[in-house]
């Protein structure tokens, strides 16, 4: 933490998170349930060059805007298709929200600890469980942490430019952000800045600001830039459709509790209370930190420095989404992401603010957070160890992961034993989680690969999927965009004995393909790792597919299974004069 390092803390904190983003990005197949999805989008919007609607299996999906698909398509463009391909842009997207939460933090914290507050957020920020679970995973969500993130400092900025010429410029920054953040994931974008903005200004007693010119222009360049796109999408066939399905059933009824369409299934149920106990945990391992930081809070929120207002603003940023998203109607963990950017800015100030000078409470909660560090570090370093030796791995990576491992149990052990001030023993324990991290990715990403290989399944599959007619019954998104991307098929879809009638009606060698139950956990356990048991769980019987009992009833019996090893299992039915094979053994287990 020294001067002449934390100068240079762009680089400082893109070393450390660099290696856990590239091997999160590249070192691990495409993994159900979304990027299958999100890459079969992307893929036909390559494919077809249609960047106005976005398609799954050629059907239009306007679920989510299109501005991750174009940046995918691009990148696929230049490196061609593959999922590596795809996932490039989130490179972008999390340098861009480390930063710019980094610049944030600098700015809040003043000229005389600008450098050091700037490194502490960017750290925190892209080690945060939730914000790096986002950056990793191919979704529109690492696209709209990032805008957001870019929002939110550029809002910043804009409310402290003191010439025209800079207030124009972090006017049209703001607007353009908002707009992309919209773009990535529909008016969940607008959700944290624009709390974060009017609710700040607000409590500011500078509510009037907003009628200023350069908030004006803000406005009316995000505007421009959905409205352009919201134009193209009306003018298609069936716009309008498509315009309700995007703002209606996929943004007002995930917030209130309004209802959609009879046929629109929306997910995610929201579990308020659930989410409420998640958030300490999606912050880790900065919770205790965080506490520690608490009764700082109170006491600078009421002041009325620069110090007191930058906490006012990441309050404004955080709390206000954090309720509404706890009291919608849809919700997921990953949605929080936006709302939580502001938490390291908050835990920047404090460390830099009483640095040296920590009181009684504050000082267990460093201790608390080091040993939240220490305690992950030991559990990444077990799982390891322990994933080493059950699969047996002899490669480079599995050497990189030993030395690693090594290298962390020594420090670990040091760490322990060392009696360094509070701050020392933080940077020492952070770093080593960094080590732990890297080294658990290195092995588990593997093991966990074979559990998520479907496309080696889809492509055992494929002598029988082109052999004849065959329908996919009550499919997910997943199975479609396997079956569009890996084998260019569009098999018709269907779901209910009325529609399966039809079609044996018509033909009587119709077959179907049907996603079976998932295994239970003691199940998946033993198939990962042959000879491993876990007694304590076989009193629980294998899970009953609704699905399969439909078809069973219309007389149809498998004739052919599938499966990777503790993952996905399809079956294919149809009439058959062979004997019925029961449909939750799968003989055939395909390994990735």
């Amino acid at each position: 933490m020294r001067s002449k390092l934390t100068r240079y803390w762009p680089a400082v904190a893109l070393a450390l998170l660099v290696p856990i983003w590239l091997i999160g990005l590249f070192g691990r197949g495409i993994w159900s349930p979304d990027e299958p999805r999100e890459f079969d989008i992307a893929y036909n919007m390559l494919r077809s060059g249609d960047l106005v609607v976005p398609q799954l299996a050629g059907a239009p999906f306007v679920e989510k805007p299109p501005l991750a698909y174009w940046v995918q398509s691009a990148s696929m463009r230049l490196f061609g298709p593959s999922i590596a391909a795809a996932r490039l842009p989130n490179l972008l997207w999390a340098a861009l929200a480390v930063l710019s939460i980094g610049a944030l933090a600098g700015d809040a914290a003043g000229e005389r600890n600008r450098h050091r507050a700037a490194l502490i957020a960017a750290i925190a920020c892209g080690s945060a469980v939730l914000v790096l679970q986002a950056q990793i995973w191919l979704a529109t969500d690492a696209p709209l942490v990032a805008f957001t993130a870019v929002a939110l400092l550029s809002g910043w900025r804009l409310a402290h430019a003191d010439t025209r010429q800079r207030q124009l410029a972090w006017s049209l920054l703001f607007g353009s952000s908002l707009a992309s953040a919209l773009l990535a994931k529909n008016g969940f974008g607008l959700l944290v800045p624009t709390f974060a903005t009017v609710t700040w200004l607000a409590w500011e007693r500078q509510l009037h600001e907003l009628r200023r010119w350069p908030w004006w222009v803000a406005a009316a360049t995000c505007a421009l830039v959905v409205g352009a796109w919201l134009v193209a999408l009306t003018n298609r066939p069936g716009g309008g459709e498509l315009l309700r399905t995007l703002l209606w059933d996929n943004l007002v009824t995930r917030l209130l509790p309004v209802q959609s369409r009879g046929a629109y299934d929306l997910g995610h149920e929201s579990s308020h209370w659930k989410f409420l106990l998640l958030l300490p945990v999606y912050v880790l391992p900065w919770t205790f930190a965080m506490l520690g930081a608490g009764r700082w809070l109170r006491e600078v929120v009421r002041h009325s420095n620069e110090s007191g207002q930058a906490v006012r603003y990441c309050v404004s940023a955080t709390v206000p989404a954090c309720v509404v998203l706890l009291l919608s109607r849809t919700a997921r963990g990953v949605y929080f992401a936006p709302a939580l950017l502001c938490v390291p800015v908050l835990l920047a100030l404090w460390l830099t603010e009483r640095w040296g000078a920590f009181r009684p409470f504050e000082q267990t909660a460093l201790r608390l957070t080091r040993y939240t560090l220490l305690m992950l570090v030991i559990l990444f370093t077990i799982a390891a160890t322990w994933l080493l030796v059950m699969v047996g791995v002899h490669s480079v990576v599995a050497l990189t992961a030993s030395a690693l491992i090594a290298f962390v149990f020594i420090g670990t052990a040091l760490s322990l034993r060392a009696s360094a001030s509070p701050i020392h023993a933080l940077v020492a324990a952070t770093l080593l989680f960094f080590a732990s991290l890297v080294a658990l990715q290195l092995v588990a990403f593997p093991v966990l690969d074979r559990s998520q290989s479907i496309a080696a399944l889809i492509a055992a599959a494929e002598p029988q999927l082109r052999d004849g007619r065959v329908a996919v019954y009550c499919g997910d998104e997943t199975t479609r965009a396997t079956l569009d991307y890996l084998l260019d098929l569009r098999p018709p879809q269907v779901c209910g004995d009325a529609d399966a009638r039809l079609l044996l009606s018509d033909h009587s060698d119709q077959r179907f393909l049907v996603l079976l139950a998932p295994p239970r956990t003691a199940q998946r356990f033993e198939e990962l790792f042959p000879g491993a048991h876990l007694p304590g769980l076989r009193t629980k019987p294998p899970r009953g597919s609704r699905s399969v009992a439909d078809l069973a009833r219309l007389g149809l019996q498998p004739i052919a299974c599938w499966s990777v090893p503790g993952g996905r299992k399809y079956a294919l039915y149809g009439r058959s004069p062979q004997r019925p094979r029961p449909a939750a053994s799968c003989p055939r287990t395909i390994s990735g």
